[in-house]
């Protein structure tokens, strides 16, 4: 089973990728929890996703209401893959993608 759930905030607003052919909707979103250090203080981890969208009706509408700062509930699949940087050095990404089953929810 691949399935990831997140609850996060936008980082950035969602922009449209890729080729007329496949294009995706983009957006990065963090996620945070509190650790205890050795010293008893907590501290809080931000982690970052990178959120695909490629379902048509969703990519338009998650292109043109996700905003910066939205708190957006996503479910979805972890991929992994690979490009060719401009330096020539292989690159490797982990993307969540919102798949066909996906609840993409938007709260102020």
């Amino acid at each position: 089973i691949n399935k990831v759930t997140l609850l996060g905030r936008v980082g950035r607003d969602s922009e449209v990728r890729g080729s007329e052919l496949n294009p995706v909707t983009v957006f990065p979103l963090a996620t945070s929890y509190t650790l205890r250090t050795k010293d008893g203080d907590y501290v809080q981890k931000t982690e970052w996703h990178r959120i695909s969208v490629f379902r048509p009706v969703l990519k338009d509408i998650v292109a043109q209401t996700v905003k910066k700062g939205d708190r957006v509930y996503v479910t979805g699949s972890i991929n992994y893959s690979q490009f060719v940087d401009k330096n020539n050095a292989t690159q490797r990404i982990a993307s969540i993608i919102a798949g066909n089953s996906s609840i993409l929810s938007i709260f102020s």
